[in-house]
């Protein structure tokens, strides 16, 4: 078996689920007065298409959260390669005692510019992508586990205008500044 991580994996609670070694993405906020945060508008060709949610997919092998998830922002979302961002934190939702999926929270300067040819081979997967505010974002047809993972609070530690600090699997990582190469950041 290659070290890609694309294709299901059927895990220990019976459920089958993309990524034969989990998956992660990543949540891109703006600073300043009123956070933006980049979603994309997931394709008719992907699970749970027509949803808004954040870009990411599968864990290769031996891959960090990170890593993966800004390869598939990459795919996704196209640039990111000069991109000043601070790594705000981590949430890992473990469904299942074989799969996880890694929410990676990023903060960025201001919104970046997003590609608009999502007709291309590499970004198959996103038929949009847009910054929202929160007052955005409650109206708009969330991902299933995103809206799950956004309206728990979970990610409240992390984010701006959000004091309340929830239990669960939240991690704190040290902010991590990061310009160009990303790969030697790990989570």
């Amino acid at each position: 078996m290659d070290g890609s991580g694309d294709g299901h994996l059927l895990c220990s609670d019976g459920i089958k689920r993309w990524g034969r070694y989990g998956a992660a993405g990543i949540l891109f906020y703006s600073a300043g007065a009123e956070p933006h945060f980049l979603l994309v508008h997931r394709s008719s060709l992907v699970y749970h298409g027509d949803t808004w949610g954040i870009p990411g997919g599968a864990l290769n092998k031996d891959e960090s959260a990170l890593r993966a998830a800004w390869r598939e922002a990459r795919e996704e979302l196209g640039g990111l390669e000069e991109l000043p961002y601070v790594v705000r934190g981590s949430y890992i939702d473990r469904p299942a005692l074989d799969w996880s999926y890694t929410t990676v929270v990023i903060q960025v300067a201001e919104p970046f510019h997003l590609v608009t040819e999502w007709e291309s081979e590499e970004a198959w997967e996103t038929q949009n992508a847009g910054w929202f505010s929160r007052a955005e974002i409650d109206g708009l047809e969330l991902h299933p586990a995103f809206a799950a993972l956004w309206e728990s609070g979970r990610l409240d530690t992390f984010l701006p205008g959000r004091p309340t600090l929830t239990k669960g699997s939240a991690v704190e990582l040290p902010a991590i500044t990061a310009l160009g190469d990303n790969s030697v950041f790990e989570l």
